[in-house]
């Protein structure tokens, strides 16, 4: 067993290492993965390329912060525990970063990185629950055509990266271009490849695309859609960007566009994992 965190009370267990209740969400969910359907309260095991479990440690229990938002109770049938909620969240990223499930080492960087998060914003958990909330939600893995997915963007960097003291579009050119810099469409598998044929936001553009990113949210949360369109074609040279006649040219600009900010939350984890302090320094 390893410790992975003490503040949020996770550890690492073999299969053989898990508490017995545990074993058997394992044993029970790969058994009848199939025909599972999903509710509140079920439990869900995030396992490591190492065949490592992150549990939450009933040991850490007492004295961790994230007995803040859950009270006494570890585990409850009217909603998810700890665990669940970041096996979603790590499952999600895996898919959006090329399938790649994550080692034990890297895993315990990235929860290393949320202790670190957790002192920045001085042990306020309810802040940082919350913001995993919006990351898991951000990560929903659907083809997405919806602009609300900028909303769900911004909840998610404007908590960890952006400056209070700049405005919207400051932060976003200032910020955002380096984690699409170097980005590789490879990474994005769930996109359909029609729309990755046309999906080349960093070769030189990525400033541009940062400042208009701040645009679209805010034509977006003033419901001026025309302007959002607009700035969108400023982006995509071409107004349909396939040929399926079930398809529609702002729909795949606005696909595209989803895709590009999905390489940058993606971009910012791997940051995470591997620059923690650098991540926390962008607010500053």
């Amino acid at each position: 067993m390893i410790v992975a965190s003490e503040l949020l009370a996770l550890s690492l267990y073999k299969f053989d290492e898990l508490p017995k209740g545990r074993k058997k969400d394992v044993e029970y969910y790969e058994k009848n993965r199939t025909y599972y359907i999903p509710s509140r309260g079920d439990v869900h095991l995030y396992r490591t390329l190492d065949e490592d479990y992150l549990v939450v440690n009933k040991d850490l229990w007492s004295n961790s912060k994230i007995k803040e938002i859950y009270g006494n109770r570890v585990y409850r049938t009217n909603d998810d525990s700890f665990d669940t909620l970041l096996c979603s969240i790590l499952t999600k990223l895996s898919l959006k970063n090329g399938f790649s499930t994550f080692s034990t080492d890297r895993l315990l960087k990235l929860i290393t990185s949320f202790n670190l998060i957790l002192e920045k914003w001085d042990y306020n958990v309810w802040k940082f629950y919350h913001w995993l909330l919006f990351v898991d939600d951000f990560l929903d893995i659907k083809f997405d055509d919806s602009l609300l997915k900028t909303i769900k963007f911004f909840n998610v960097v404007e908590l960890l990266i952006f400056n209070k003291s700049k405005n919207n579009t400051e932060n976003c050119k200032d910020i955002l271009p380096q984690f699409l810099l170097g980005a590789k469409p490879e990474q994005l598998y769930i996109w359909p490849c029609f729309l990755l044929e046309n999906y080349q936001p960093a070769r030189d553009k990525s400033e541009e695309i940062c400042e208009k990113i701040a645009i679209i949210r805010n034509k977006v949360t003033h419901n001026d859609f025309q302007k959002v369109f607009k700035a969108l074609e400023g982006l995509f040279s071409q107004k349909s960007l396939t040929e399926d006649a079930e398809s529609n040219g702002n729909f795949d600009q606005v696909r595209v566009y989803n895709m590009i900010l999905d390489t940058i939350i993606v971009n910012i984890f791997e940051m995470l994992i591997n620059s923690p302090q650098e991540v926390l320094n962008l607010s500053n």
